[in-house]
């Protein structure tokens, strides 16, 4: 087995027992089942999003503009917002999940919808990492910096979806939905000026600033996440 599978293994069990544990923890007990049913539901979705809808837009988008220019790379920052997104929400059309989501529950729902969908993504980026031959003879070990950030994008993808149900079933619900793109898309950005060395740093100067933001922003989705739990999810009257 390649060893980035093995390194995947890690990031998965942490996710479920974790994230997985907070769901059993504190989640109705009535509503665990659908939850779970959820989580396995989304793992396709991110290979879906990239190999049939973001890889063909790829494909059009470098008939028109060169792939090494800095205006292609900045339009590739928004691959992965307008893609993903979306394409999490399906489930919701689904009518036992639609009539389920409530202003009292819809952080589990997230949460567990970001859980599904980055279980789906951390194997998705193993399989391509796979590809490398560098790859091959390195010990699972030394891809500590794929386990740690594949985590913590977990959390980050339940405080996206989060931000879109905030006023689900309501008028205001693009509102809520552009904030998850946006989010998406803040927490990406720094990637992008890392390619396009902004600033004239160099890459072990970047790949330095990437890690800092990536955990200053995993906090910040954590804090969004409990924000919405402590004062949204007081009883009240159901919508």
């Amino acid at each position: 087995m390649h060893p980035i599978y093995t390194a995947a293994i890690v990031p998965t069990l942490l996710g479920l027992g974790v994230i997985g544990g907070l769901l059993c923890w504190r989640a109705p007990r009535e509503q665990r089942k659908l939850l779970a049913v959820i989580v396995l539901l989304e793992l396709p979705l991110c290979a879906a999003a990239f190999y049939f809808i973001r890889q063909p837009l790829d494909g059009l988008l470098q008939k028109v503009i060169s792939p090494f220019s800095d205006g292609y790379r900045l339009i590739a920052t928004w691959y992965a917002p307008l893609t993903e997104e979306p394409i999490k929400l399906w489930v919701l059309l689904i009518p036992l999940f639609f009539r389920s989501v409530k202003r009292s529950n819809f952080v589990f729902f997230a949460v567990a919808i970001g859980l599904g969908f980055g279980i789906g993504e951390l194997w998705m980026l193993a399989y391509e990492f796979s590809k490398a031959p560098a790859f091959a003879s390195l010990p699972w070990y030394a891809f500590g910096g794929f386990m740690q950030e594949r985590f913590l994008v977990l959390f980050m993808h339940g405080a996206f979806t989060a931000a879109a149900l905030m006023f689900f079933r309501r008028k205001l619900f693009i509102v809520g939905f552009l904030i998850a793109l946006l989010l998406h898309y803040i927490g990406n950005f720094p990637i992008f000026l890392a390619a396009v060395n902004f600033g004239g740093l160099s890459t072990g100067d970047w790949q330095i600033i990437v890690l800092i933001w990536t955990q200053l922003y995993f906090l910040a989705m954590v804090g969004f996440l409990t924000f919405l739990y402590i004062k949204i999810q007081k009883p009240s009257q159901e919508v």
